[in-house]
């Protein structure tokens, strides 16, 4: 004999109620696990926008910080020659004005490094998140399907 299937247990119900309760635990099984993989849908819809706008945010870091460096050699090519004739002259004041934009500019550009680098972070850990969000949805279709299947049957 061929062993029995599922839909074989569903009729061999002793009562309608047996069925009407079985078929509502299943039927709450089924919404909260589709409530939940919806809720980490949003989550990684909303966190796969914010990646996607801190790479671009890294890219717009990587063209000011090419700017602050050629600005930086400009910089230093012309100070070069402006500390010289001001050292002919013995204009300390001109001098030190140049120097001080040197370094504010040096540590400008230290600072964007920086702060394209936690952005980096940033970047790497919540793809991790998501990474993991997308394997905890991946996760639950098959239980989803299962439940429906089985609350389909309960409906038949």
């Amino acid at each position: 004999p061929d062993p029995p299937h599922p839909q074989d247990q569903v009729v061999k119900e002793d009562s309608v109620e047996a069925v009407g309760a079985q078929l509502k635990v299943y039927h709450q099984q089924y919404q909260d696990k589709s409530r939940e993989y919806d809720q980490l849908y949003e989550e990684y819809t909303r966190t796969s926008q914010e990646l996607q706008m801190k790479r671009t945010a890294i890219e717009a870091f990587n063209e000011t910080i090419k700017i602050f460096e050629e600005q930086g050699q400009t910089q230093e090519k012309c100070s070069k020659e402006y500390l010289e004739r001001f050292r002919r002259e013995g204009n300390e004041k001109e001098m030190q004005r140049i120097l001080l934009n040197s370094e504010r500019l040096k540590s400008r550009i230290a600072e964007i490094h920086e702060s394209r680098a936690r952005l980096e972070q940033q970047l790497r850990a919540q793809a991790a998140d998501n990474r993991e969000i997308d394997k905890r949805m991946n996760s639950l279709k098959p239980d989803l399907m299962q439940l429906r299947k089985i609350r389909d049957q309960y409906l038949v």
